[in-house]
Formats: structure tokens, C-alpha cells, sequence
């Protein structure tokens, strides 16, 4: 089951993967097709990051095109 998330500034699919050795996040930006498979423990590395560190990630000036 996959679910697309959206706002304003981006369209995204998220989805359970269960192709590969263990469960996986699949996210797909749907607006570039890029996409990324996050295990369990990178998803937890993801919840020890501080939120500020995030905000440079989303510098529209930061992006490269595809």
C-alpha cells in the first residue's frame, strides 16, 4: 500500500518495500521520479538529527535539476 504525500512545494509517494532483505521505506519524489529506500535503522538516524539541520536541505537554491 503506497500513500502520496503533498503540499505547496512537493508531491511525494511513500510506500512499505518488502522486495529486498527486510522491510524498506520506499519515497519517490513525484515530480522528479528520483527515489530513495530507507531501512529501519536509517530511519531511526533520521529521528536523531536535529530539525534544524533539515532546513538546509531544503534550499530550493540547493536542488539540482534532474
Amino acid at each position: 500500500e503506497s500513500h502520496i504525500l503533498r503540499n505547496e512545494f512537493a508531491s511525494v509517494l511513500v510506500a512499505a518495500d518488502n522486495s529486498a532483505n527486510g522491510c524498506r521505506l520506499l519515497i519517490r519524489d513525484l515530480h522528479t521520479g528520483a527515489e530513495v529506500y530507507l531501512d529501519p535503522l536509517e530511519l531511526e538516524a533520521l529521528t536523531r538529527i536535529p530539525h534544524g539541520q533539515f532546513a538546509s536541505w531544503l534550499d530550493p537554491d540547493l536542488v539540482t535539476p534532474a
